[in-house]
Order: structure tokens, then C-alpha cells, then sequence
């Protein structure tokens, strides 16, 4: 089972500017997996909030409206010619294949620039006015996939595993602070995506404006005094979404509006029993 919860703050920098929260994310569980995404639109971006809002609720939809025991699928035709004592040996959750998971997040892709475009028309903008990073995962419990086009955070800690783990790193531009949107012509090419037959204990996937605090920079280690407590909240919480107090201090806290100023966005989930 999945315990979750999903919380965005808006940053010093946009508060001053009289901007909203250029953040978006969702989480939901499916068939026993727990699915994620989070959009970081670019600061630079006209209406930066309005393609992150976009890519959100077309990666949930997207995604709701799939099968996600991927693999499962080449075994049906096994189950016609086997005896039912052996079906629980057959029917058993695989890792997908890496080309059905590449192919998987590239539709998915091309639906959420699709369902951007028609924004662009509908608010009479260029695609680029709605760019955005996107990070998107799947959790089954005995495997995880993910792709990410951006800079974007996506860490874990596997079961019977102390240590947190970060799987992507961040992608760069050719300056400061400069990094590679979904409306990027050059956005699938850079689309970097992992397919992992791992159990996970704990997941976080957040937004850069947690980056500063959430990462050791000089070999993109995740820093663990930053993970820990958040995971001890949601294993003591029961219902996260009625006791969110404690995020919702932590990402709007002085303290941590003085490491960073751009919008922050936490989904932080554990599994259990």
C-alpha cells in the first residue's frame, strides 16, 4: 500500500513579482502502483503556470487510461496453455521492457505537447510562452520507472536499503540555471528514462527550488537529513492530506525561503504493509 502527499509553495522571487506558483504536481495509485508528476514551468515563461497545469493533468489522464503491468501483456497468451497451479508463477508482476517503457513515455509525450499546442491557440501564445520541465514515475512494488525532461527531483530509497538514491541527474543548459522544457525541439533527444526492478521504501520527486537543499552538489548526492524527517512524518501520519501542516510550514519556512526563492513542490510517499 501507498501513503502520499503532494504540497506546492510559491517562492520569495514570484511573491515579489506579483506571479503565481509556476509549480505543478499530482500523484495518484493505479493497480497497486503509485503514480507521480511534477512540472516546473520556466521562470521565463509567459504563462509558465499554465503549461505546467497542463502537463499534470494530461500525464494523469494519460496514464489512467493505460494498462501499467506492461509486460504482463506478452504472458497472456502463456495462460491459455497452463495449468492453474502454475498460474500464480506466470501471472507475476515482470519488470517492463525498456523499448514498451521508451515507447510509453514518448506517446506520453507527444500527447502533453499536443494538449500544449492547443493551450498556445486557445490563450493566443507561442508554445514556448508554456514551457516546462516534466518528471513522471511509476512504482510498482517490485519495480519503477521514470523519465525526465528538465532538472527536476527524483529520489528513493529501496527496501532494506539505508541509503537515498538519486536517479536522475539534473540536466543543464549551456549557462546558469538554464535547462531543457518540454517545448524544446531538442526536449525527446534529451529525455532521459530509467527502467529499475527495485521495491521502494520511500520516494520523493520535487521541484529544482528544493534542489539547494535536497542535494549535495558536488556529486549530486541526496542529502539525508533533508529525506529522513520527511519520511518519519508520512510514516507516522496517517492521513497526510488532513495533517499537511507540517509540509506546508516547511516549504513556506524563513529558514528555507533563505536558501531559495523559486517555487517549491514536494511529493513525498512510502509504501507499506
Amino acid at each position: 500500500m501507498w501513503r502520499y502527499i503532494v504540497r506546492s509553495a510559491i517562492g520569495v522571487a514570484h511573491q515579489q513579482l506579483g506571479l503565481p506558483c509556476q509549480d505543478n504536481a499530482g500523484c495518484f495509485v493505479k493497480e497497486n502502483c503509485l503514480i507521480g508528476v511534477v512540472a516546473d514551468g520556466a521562470g521565463s515563461a509567459k504563462f509558465a503556470e499554465i503549461g505546467s497545469q497542463s502537463l499534470v493533468k494530461t500525464t494523469l489522464k494519460f496514464i489512467n487510461e493505460h494498462d501499467l503491468h506492461f509486460s504482463n501483456k506478452l504472458t497472456m497468451w502463456q495462460l491459455l496453455n497452463t495449468d492453474v497451479t502454475q498460474l500464480p508463477k506466470v501471472w507475476k508482476a515482470k519488470t517492463p521492457t525498456d523499448e514498451y517503457v521508451k515507447t510509453f513515455f514518448r506517446d506520453l509525450t507527444d500527447e502533453c505537447i499536443k494538449n500544449l499546442r492547443q493551450e498556445a491557440q486557445k490563450n493566443h501564445c507561442d508554445l514556448c510562452d508554456l514551457a516546462s520541465t516534466l518528471l513522471v514515475f511509476i512504482a510498482h512494488k517490485k519495480w519503477l520507472v521514470a523519465m525526465q525532461i528538465g532538472d527536476s527531483i527524483l529520489v528513493v530509497r529501496e527496501r532494506g536499503n539505508q541509503d537515498y538514491k538519486l536517479l536522475f541527474n539534473p540536466q543543464r543548459g549551456e549557462f546558469a540555471n538554464e535547462t531543457v522544457f518540454i517545448t524544446s525541439s531538442e526536449a525527446i533527444t534529451n529525455m532521459q528514462i530509467i527502467v529499475m526492478p527495485i521495491s521502494c521504501d520511500f520516494i520523493c520527486a520535487a521541484s529544482d527550488g528544493l534542489e539547494s537543499v535536497a542535494l549535495r552538489f558536488s556529486d549530486w548526492m541526496p542529502f539525508s537529513p533533508f529525506f529522513s524527517p520527511l519520511e518519519e512524518y508520512l510514516r507516522e501520519t496517517v492521513d497526510p492530506d488532513l495533517n499537511d501542516q507540517y509540509i506546508v510550514d516547511f516549504l513556506n519556512s524563513d529558514r528555507l525561503n533563505a536558501r531559495t526563492d523559486d517555487d517549491k513542490t514536494l511529493l513525498i510517499a512510502i509504501s507499506y504493509e
